[in-house]
């Protein structure tokens, strides 16, 4: 998706606008951290229309009912940290991020505890997810990004300051795994940044995985038509068997997008990096 059909928007003063989980973010609260603005990230309201009715009722209604997306933006006591706080299919979708003096990002996640609903083109295919590889679906450790998912419970577990304690210290340890150190973050503008460049790496990641499945059905359709020319039974009948072979994979392949693209999603060697 190109990037000019999204934005990130600050919406720290729209009284109208309201924060989902507000007792995750006074459990931030309680340990030092201080909310310093709220985001969201928008869609134009034709390409938003599409998304939404990809979706299946309820959760179609659900999603119209949680748009437009607000995140609250808070910071650390020694402001080395973000942490993200919004909706996400009837439970708390929590993250903290750091950026390191070698423009490295490391971000620990809390990891989902349910199943969201997919569009019906995906529904079957994503049945079968790895709630952590989808939390860290972007993650490339060697390359830039490296992102963690924590378990936690409950989504009701994060009104307690020790549960979100305990995910800022497995940040904090995670933060320590690199050899630079954390740069300090001033305010909700560095919040949204560090989203806007983390969204647009998820979307290369996405366009890579994509690129990767197709390539895998050429080199199959192409391993097909060589067979076809060596298998003597074949041979007099190539134009005939050349055609059932395309309408066998176009088939195989429409039927198992969502399965082959999940899997795909899942191999991190493929992924770009993030700088």
């Amino acid at each position: 998706m190109p990037t000019s059909q999204y934005a990130y928007t600050d919406v720290t003063d729209r009284a109208d606008l309201s924060s989902p989980y507000p007792e995750v973010v006074a459990a931030f609260e309680a340990l030092g951290w201080r909310a310093v603005g709220r985001y969201t990230m928008e869609y134009p309201p034709r390409v938003t229309e599409r998304i939404v009715s990809g979706y299946r009722e309820p959760a179609r209604s659900e999603f119209r009912a949680h748009l437009p997306d607000v995140a609250t933006v808070l910071l650390a006591p020694d402001g080395t940290a973000a942490a993200f706080v919004s909706w996400f299919w009837d439970q708390p979708a929590v993250r903290l991020s750091s950026l390191t003096a070698d423009g490295a990002l490391v971000e620990t996640a809390r990891l989902w505890t349910r199943k969201p609903p997919w569009p019906r083109a995906l529904r079957s295919g994503w049945a079968g997810m790895d709630l952590r590889e989808e939390v860290e679906r972007s993650s490339v450790p060697s390359r830039g990004r490296s992102v963690r998912a924590v378990a936690l419970g409950d989504p009701g577990e994060l009104t307690r300051p020790a549960v979100v304690g305990a995910l800022a210290d497995a940040h904090l340890e995670h933060v320590a795994e690199h050899a630079s150190a954390p740069v300090v973050l001033e305010d909700v503008r560095d919040g949204i940044a560090l989203r806007r460049t983390a969204f647009e790496h998820d979307l290369r990641v996405r366009r890579r995985a994509i690129r990767v499945l197709f390539a895998l059905v050429l080199v199959v359709a192409a391993v097909l038509g060589l067979l076809s020319g060596l298998i003597p039974q074949t041979r007099r009948a190539t134009d005939v068997w050349l055609v059932v072979e395309l309408v066998v994979l176009v088939s195989a392949v429409v039927w198992a997008q969502g399965w082959l693209l999940r899997h795909v999603s899942y191999w991190r060697w493929i992924r770009p990096a993030y700088r």
